[in-house]
């Protein structure tokens, strides 16, 4: 009979370890169930946090590119109400452009006349000019022979040497317009200058854009008055915005010097 109760006494024991384990297990995993779900909960709070982030700021990029583009639709009219005058200013630019190298090439042309004349008062007809006749030629190459010719003519005329020294005259690009004015403006600057000088020198050079004309009138008798007439005539051309320049390079020797700028 002790027997017996002693093995009941046993199984009970057991049976109580065995079920205070089980309870403190399932203590456990309901503990680890519960961290595991407010964890989830925390992430979920997280990705909603950022969604709802995202969203507002996808918001506000979507207003301001709305705002963009009413912007650009707005200034776009303005352009379009804006192109027909833009249109027409640009269309009488043009014109104007065509006119103006239209005169050039006529006057070129005259001035080629003009220059064979002059050749064959100064050097007879026997002796051929020093350019090739009935051949196209550059504007740039019209400017040169021009101021040759000049130069010689007031040689003979007036009795002022002069002498002409070209710099990459191959590359003296010009427009008709740039080198018929340019030659109108030397020529009536040798004519003013040579009475009262020595000496007359003409630089031209090609390698600047646009190309360049020094002048210097040497022996120059009245420093005052010569370097006046030089300004009224580079003064003359000014409203072309072409620059210039006008100075007394040496009173010792007389020496006034002009430059311009041929474009």
């Amino acid at each position: 009979m002790l027997t017996a109760l002693a093995i009941v006494t046993a199984v009970t024991a057991v049976l109580a370890v065995v079920l205070g384990v089980l309870l403190a297990k399932t203590h456990s995993d309901l503990a680890s169930e519960r961290r595991s779900r407010a964890q989830a909960e925390e992430e979920k709070a997280a990705v909603r946090a950022e969604t709802e982030a995202a969203e507002r700021a996808l918001s506000s990029a979507s207003t301001r590119l709305i705002e963009t583009q009413t912007a650009l639709e707005a200034e776009t009219l303005r352009a379009d109400q804006a192109e027909i005058p833009l249109h027409e200013a640009e269309r009488r630019a043009a014109l104007a452009t065509q006119a103006m190298e239209a005169w050039g090439e006529a006057a070129l042309a005259l001035e080629r006349l003009g220059r064979h004349r002059a050749w064959s008062v100064l050097a007879g007809p026997s002796l051929a000019p020093p350019w090739s006749e009935g051949e196209a030629e550059a504007p740039g190459m019209t400017l040169l022979h021009g101021i040759e010719v000049e130069i010689e003519s007031i040689r003979e005329e007036v009795g002022t040497p002069g002498q002409l020294e070209v710099v990459l005259g191959e590359k003296l690009d010009l427009t008709p317009a740039a080198a018929a004015l340019g030659l109108v403006a030397i020529r009536e600057l040798l004519r003013r200058l040579a009475p009262g000088c020595e000496e007359l020198q003409v630089h031209v050079d090609g390698s600047p854009v646009p190309p360049e004309i020094a002048v210097q009138a040497v022996g120059v008798r009245s420093l005052g008055d010569v370097a006046g007439t030089a300004s009224d005539v580079m003064a003359a051309v000014s409203s072309q915005g072409w620059p210039s320049l006008v100075a007394i390079e040496d009173p010792e020797t007389g020496r006034v010097g002009i430059e311009l700028s041929l474009g």
